[in-house]
């Protein structure tokens, strides 16, 4: 069975719980893993992967972030209600 089989969209108006985790980083790039699960956190309803890259201005092009790209992010991940 594809996972894609499992995945079910939400009505525009149901309640659901979104938790992200921070699956890799370095010091140009980090990688962030998202999942939509119903109010109760039980069923998946979608995921999604996130590549964030940091892009110099001055290079116009990937490059070293000047500080630690994850020190804004929360140990453990998050997790809100929507």
């Amino acid at each position: 069975m594809l996972l894609g089989n499992l995945l079910l969209c939400p009505p525009l108006t149901e309640k659901v719980l979104i938790r992200t985790r921070l699956i890799e980083s370095d010091k140009s790039r980090l990688v962030v893993e998202g999942v939509m699960l119903d109010r109760a956190g039980r069923r998946i309803k979608s995921v999604v992967w996130m590549d964030f890259t940091y892009i110099s201005q001055l290079k116009r092009a990937p490059d070293q972030a000047p500080g630690n790209l994850d020190a804004a992010l929360p140990p453990g991940g998050t997790a809100w209600g929507v």
